[in-house]
């Protein structure tokens, strides 16, 4: 088992130091579901069109990939990254640690942390494998401008994998992701569970430069490793 069914497996045991990379991995490469139906929402329309469009641009430059890997930061850029709010983000994984950050603190690390998922993400975008996406009833927030977009990645001979988004309308009336839910399991709980011994114990200045270093050189075969 490679590529993106491994990452499931992985992710539904729940017990990986690659886990957190591997849930964003797998709710955002996960194969072409079927056309949305006119009643979807403006926020599920959109995880359908971008899961849509990163496939399409995924097998048109297969071969272009394959000896050149570092274009795959291309597609992450221009597909994937503006519908992410990593302010919101990082804000909820730092928690405490956020509200006591100054804004140059906090400019550095929703940075680093955009890097490392970006890194680990397009390797493994480089070497994913199909598996049915199934979408389920959509679950509206109390808010009107969150809701919670719901589907589950089909493993033959296996139970299927729960994959949420939970989403919130900014300003701009734009729907972005600021967590996802993998098999019950928050990416933004996971981190911020991650991050939490190394607040307490250096501080947010040493979790930012381990980041960096873990971010610096290499190419998107070795983000798995350097984000872990």
């Amino acid at each position: 088992m490679s590529g993106l069914s491994h990452a499931i497996g992985v992710a539904a045991q729940g017990r990986s130091r690659h886990f957190p990379a591997a849930m964003l991995a797998l709710a955002l490469i996960s194969p072409m579901p079927a056309p949305a139906t006119d009643t979807a929402s403006a926020a599920e329309r959109l995880v359908r069109s971008t899961t849509a469009q990163v496939l399409e641009r995924l097998h048109a430059n297969r071969e272009t990939l394959e000896s050149h890997p570092e274009q795959i930061y291309e597609i992450v850029q221009d597909l994937i990254l503006p519908h992410i709010d990593f302010t919101t983000m990082s804000r909820w994984v730092l928690g405490q640690g956020w509200r006591k950050a100054n804004a140059e603190q906090q400019e550095r690390f929703t940075m680093e942390f955009r890097t490392l998922l970006v890194r680990t993400y397009a390797n493994t975008l480089l070497s994913y494998s199909e598996e049915e996406i199934r979408f389920l009833p959509e679950i509206p927030g109390e808010q009107p401008d969150r809701t919670l977009i719901r589907s589950e990645i089909v493993q033959t001979g296996q139970p299927s994998l729960p994959m949420h988004y939970r989403m919130r309308q900014g300003k701009d009336k734009q729907w972005k992701v600021i967590d996802i839910i993998a098999n019950g399991a928050s990416l933004v709980g996971t981190y911020r569970n991650t991050f939490q011994t190394d607040l307490r114990t250096r501080g947010l200045d040493a979790l930012i430069a381990s980041l960096a270093e873990r971010n610096a050189g290499g190419t998107p075969e070795d983000a798995a490793e350097k984000g872990s």
